[in-house]
């Protein structure tokens, strides 16, 4: 939203680009499962955002290695236990935070 908001339409063309899927990068569907544990990683980190939420949920689900993001509002995963099915796996996903150049290479790379 926000790049369309200010204007940068460049930037919204890369965040299309990569919701057309890369090698790199899987996109997955939005499934209740991920719903309930977006709203459980919400419950347990308050300070999240709803979307950083679902995301941190779906990489979770689908068992990312690994969440690359800028964000230092969003921190590393984990959940050994849920309040209504008990005891399972532990989920965790670790964020990686890009340094400046790497993540200018990573957009510029996404729009060409």
């Amino acid at each position: 939203m926000k790049p369309y908001r200010d204007g940068k339409l460049d930037l919204a063309r890369t965040y299309y680009a990569l919701s057309q899927g890369l090698e790199w990068l899987s996109i997955v569907p939005v499934s209740d499962e991920v719903m309930d544990l977006a709203a459980l990683v919400r419950a347990r980190y308050s300070k999240l955002k709803l979307p950083d939420a679902i995301h941190l949920a779906s990489a979770a689900r689908h068992r990312c290695e690994a969440f690359l993001s800028a964000d230092q509002g969003i921190g590393d995963l984990m959940i050994a236990d849920h309040p209504l099915f008990g005891t399972r796996p532990p989920i965790s996903v670790t964020v990686m935070r890009p340094d400046d150049p790497t993540l200018k290479s990573l957009l510029e790379s996404l729009s060409s």
